[in-house]
């Protein structure tokens, strides 16, 4: 299933239209459709997630991602993985990160889009191992 039907059909599921997806996350009209074709930069996905209450890996296909709105992660985790999300991209978009056989690599706009929702998942997992690894019981949900 590519990355349009899954968002159709996570969307149908919650009651949504492709069109009011789109018009209730600030997206051009028709933007979804052309999903077909074009990777989405991690901001749109973020959106959409958003508005159906899911994480993006949920969306992008990760069954493992099934936590409505990051509900482990604290906003403080959130903000964190952003600001190292950002800084991961200013050192590729500056020439400084990626090298494939010794030689720096440039990335165009689709495949950057695509390393960084890989990184912001990659993260999003760090970020929730560490807290079940270093502070299983600070984390854990009591049970009544």
């Amino acid at each position: 299933m590519d990355l349009y039907e899954r968002i159709k059909t996570i969307a149908k599921s919650k009651g949504y239209s492709i069109n009011r997806l789109e018009q209730e996350a600030g997206l051009p009209r028709s933007y979804i459709v052309k999903f077909k074709k074009i990777m989405p930069g991690a901001d749109k996905l973020q959106r959409i997630a958003d508005v159906l209450n899911v994480t993006v890996g949920y969306i992008i296909n990760d069954e493992n991602e099934r936590n409505s709105n990051h509900s482990d992660l604290t906003k403080k985790d959130l903000k964190d993985i952003e600001k190292d999300l950002e800084l991961i991209q200013s050192n590729i978009t500056n020439g400084a990160a990626l090298y494939y056989g010794g030689a720096p690599v440039e990335l165009d706009e689709d495949s950057n889009a695509m390393l960084s929702n890989a990184i912001q998942i990659a993260l999003m997992t760090i970020k929730r191992e560490n807290k079940k690894k270093y502070n299983p019981y600070k984390n854990k949900k009591k049970e009544v």
